[in-house]
């Protein structure tokens, strides 16, 4: 009788990897947090829901965790000061301070104080739009120019780019020094001193601190003489 022997499969020979792992074994890339936690880069990834894990100080009150990210931007600031592009940056910065004045005159400080009270009203005005649009779909984006605008709508323009460039200059300020200027005009609107930071000491002298500091970014923009 004859039998029929059946033949063994071939075993399928895996390429390795041109990195030299295994196909099966390949992870995906993992995403990294840099500027977090001691300098270094920390792996993250997504939890249930899509919500993405983020270290334990970043769930924490606000105000901490402002804190820890200045003292993070510190220290990546005091890494760059050591490379050689910080130490050019410091070259021309004492360049700078070569030609920069001792300190700010009455007529400087109320340039100053003029410029942020036009950026604060300018801020306190926003409101978000709600509801449903004023333009119909149709004529959106269509710009008829400034053939029927009046003094009043080149007044409102003027105010909105001033209050823009003066926002971009307080954005680069110590949080603290940002605050200091928000609780000035809160207390200058109201008449009485009655708005305050607890973290503030002493909440003049963080004001003229800031000023001081904003004078030579709004001096190179021109909008200060």
């Amino acid at each position: 009788m004859n039998t029929r022997i059946k033949a063994r499969p071939k075993e399928l020979k895996v390429k390795p990897h041109p990195r030299g792992q295994d196909i099966n074994q390949a992870q995906p890339p993992v995403k990294t947090m840099k500027g977090i936690g001691n300098g270094q880069e920390r792996k993250h990834g997504f939890g249930r829901g899509g919500v993405m894990d983020l270290p334990k100080w970043m769930m924490k009150d606000p105000s901490l965790v402002a804190e820890r990210l200045q003292e993070i931007r510190q220290r990546q600031a005091g890494q760059h000061a050591k490379s050689r592009q910080g130490k050019q940056e410091l070259a021309r910065a004492g360049i700078e301070q070569l030609f920069k004045g001792e300190g700010m005159t009455q007529d400087e400080s109320e340039q100053v104080e003029a410029l942020l009270e036009t950026w604060h009203s300018y801020e306190a005005r926003y409101r978000p739009a709600l509801g449903a649009p004023r333009v119909s779909p149709s004529c959106r984006g269509h710009d008829a120019g400034d053939v029927h605008d009046t003094g009043d709508d080149r007044d409102a323009r003027l105010e909105r780019v001033t209050a823009e460039a003066v926002g971009a200059c307080i954005d680069t300020l110590h949080y603290l020094e940002r605050a200091a200027i928000g609780v000035h005009f809160r207390n200058k609107y109201v008449g009485v001193s009655v708005h305050r930071n607890p973290r503030i000491e002493d909440q003049h002298k963080a004001y003229q601190a800031a000023k001081e500091k904003l004078w030579p970014m709004l001096k190179r923009r021109g909008m200060v003489k």
